[in-house]
Parts: C-alpha cells; structure tokens; sequence
C-alpha cells in the first residue's frame, strides 16, 4: 500500500476505533458488571415459583421487588421466571441462574433461579440476598467486584456475608434500564 493510501485510510481507522471504544464504554450494563448475561425477551417478566420453602418465597419476594424497581415490571403466574429450591451441595454457589430457552433473536425466553438449601446460610438476610442477586441475572446484571462496588450495597456482589445487601444499587438500576 502507498504512502498516500496509508494517509487517506488513516482518519477512517481513527474514527472507527473511536467508535467502538465510545460503544464499548457506554454499556451501561458492563460498566463494572462482569459477564455476559443473556437479556430478557422484553419487559414483562411473569414469576412462577415452584415448591419454594419459606426463606425460599423471601427470596422470591425480594427479587422480584429489586427488579421493580428497574424498567422490567414482574407479575406471578409464570412463563418467564421459575423459581426453586434445591439441594445440590457444596458447589461453592448460593443461587444459580439460567436461560433454559432463547427466542429468535437471542433473548431469553424463560429463566430458571435456584437456591441451594444445601449451602445457603439458613437466615431470612441471606435468602433475600441471593433472592435480589439471582434475579439481577435476569435484568442482564453480571457479578460486581469489591473494587466496583466500594460503599458495599449492591447484591450484585460475588461474596456473601452477614453484612451483604438485599438490594440493587444505583448503578445496578441504572445497567438493567440501559438495557431494558
């Protein structure tokens, strides 16, 4: 390629890499949010639980509150999040969280949340802890890192302890309606 090819496709570089790097730190919902979380199919999420025990419905109950709060509005009846207990030991995970099946276009369809009974510390702040946190994967919320989350209030946070939050921050709000 000739010097004066070079020049004249160079302002074309600049402005597309200034693109992308604009694109990239203006998702809300990656800004100090790890992964990639599959994004609800729209903004009515319908939520079913399913042979919760008490803690359990807490759990529930607090993160369908938390995801309120947010663009996405949650009914009961079902079809869009599952909710359960189960028991499948010392996994190292409190709640997990799924899309058990896509649309058309890649969204989530159906969620699935379970709470492990068989390492979830057996106190309400817990359940409604991991409650809020598994239901902020469904708002598109990845995990936060201690560094992200300084002032120690969001659920979104990877570690659990008696001080952990039941609630989803203001950046947490802000990523979920950037993307809802």
């Amino acid at each position: 390629m000739s010097d004066k090819m070079r020049m004249a496709l160079y302002p074309l570089g600049v402005l597309t890499a200034g693109l992308v790097l604009f694109g990239t730190a203006s998702t809300p919902a990656h800004a100090g949010h790890g992964g990639e979380i599959i994004g609800p199919d729209n903004n009515q999420q319908a939520v079913k639980g399913e042979d919760l025990t008490a803690r359990g419905r807490l759990a529930l109950q607090r993160g369908r509150g938390q995801l309120d709060r947010t663009k996405i509005d949650t009914s009961t009846g079902g079809g869009d999040i599952y909710v359960r207990d189960g028991r499948y030991g010392d996994t190292g995970r409190y709640g997990r969280m799924w899309c058990s099946k896509q649309d058309g276009n890649g969204d989530c369809d159906i969620y699935q949340i379970t709470f492990n009974n068989s390492t979830l510390p057996a106190t309400d702040r817990a359940y409604r802890a991991v409650g809020c946190h598994e239901f902020g994967h469904t708002g598109t919320l990845g995990h936060r890192a201690r560094s992200a989350d300084s002032d120690n209030n969001s659920c979104m946070r990877t570690y659990i302890s008696d001080n952990w939050s039941g609630s989803l921050d203001s950046h947490d709000i802000n990523a979920i309606n950037g993307n809802a």
